[in-house]
């Protein structure tokens, strides 16, 4: 074998007739560029069956939530579990993750929307009665619980009471506000009640000439009547009235009695004093003024 020198060579020297070493090179390059080729084919092909089956558990996470064709009552998800069929288990995990959170929010959303139906029922059945509402809700979830596994019950839990809240908070002021209305209903028949007693006892005494300031009887009951008064002004405290108003209407019915006390001892003066009626004018001027000072 000869060899040629070697002046021209970068490295030692070359048999003769021999391919050049660049030939092997260029030949695992192209090796390896078929490698990365197939690896980007496969990395493709990895990504579009991905794609596809996020596609598929998105819709099969839909179609999960059923219907009783009879009753047209949700049926229960008692199963969560999906096989994608892909071949990484990172992918499949992903994908059935991707299939439970679709099941369990489209059932979540249904069941939603049964508990408003269900809670507006209730409402209108007991706008003034917050515990019956309190009490179907609380039927109503005991159900889900028994018929749910808990790792969907725990999830849509919170999701499905919100949808009785509103009607119990509406029931409980509408009690509120009946409870106050009632309330005040009751103090202005109290104090138009006390107000007459009271009344009548003024005015009989000045008819037949009696002074009720010395009589104990009339001055027990009396004393009575106003403590009543006071049972009038809480009941109209509770009834949110401003206490203002609640003066105003407490003083009006002084104001009655004295009228009408006014008005009875007017009577008897004008009959005793023979129906004089300069007299009696002087004497309603010095009852008013008594009355006032």
């Amino acid at each position: 074998m000869a060899y040629q020198p070697t002046r021209q060579k970068k490295f030692g020297v070359s048999p003769v007739n021999t391919v050049g070493g660049t030939g092997y090179r260029d030949l695992a390059n192209a090796f390896s560029n078929v490698g990365k080729a197939f690896n980007q084919v496969a990395q493709a092909r990895r990504e579009t069956d991905f794609s596809n089956a996020m596609l598929d558990a998105e819709t099969a996470g839909m179609s999960a939530v059923k219907r009783d064709e009879k009753t047209g009552e949700l049926i229960p998800i008692n199963n969560l579990d999906w096989d994608s069929g892909l071949e990484f288990t990172e992918d499949r995990n992903r994908v059935e993750d991707a299939y439970k959170k679709t099941a369990i929010t489209a059932y979540s959303t249904a069941l939603k929307n049964d508990a408003n139906e269900f809670a507006g029922k209730l409402y209108a059945e007991n706008s003034q009665n917050p515990n019956a509402i309190k009490s179907g809700a609380d039927a109503f979830m005991l159900k889900q619980q028994q018929e749910l596994p808990p790792e969907i019950f725990g999830k849509i839990q919170s999701h499905i009471e919100s949808s009785f809240i509103q009607s119990i908070n509406q029931a409980r002021m509408n009690k509120i506000n009946f409870e106050r209305e009632s309330a005040k209903s009751e103090a202005l028949t109290l104090i138009n009640t006390l107000t007459n007693k009271a009344a009548a006892i003024w005015e009989n005494n000045a008819s037949i000439g009696v002074s009720t300031n010395q009589d104990e009887g009339s001055q027990t009951r009396l004393a009575e009547i106003y403590e009543e008064f006071e049972d009038a002004r809480e009941l109209l405290e509770f009834a949110g009235l401003p206490k203002s108003d609640i003066d105003n209407l407490l003083n009006a019915s002084k104001q009655e009695i004295n009228t009408r006390l006014a008005s009875s001892y007017i009577k008897k003066f004008f009959k005793d004093s023979g129906e004089d009626i300069p007299k009696s004018f002087e004497e309603i001027y010095k009852f008013v003024t008594s009355i006032k000072s």
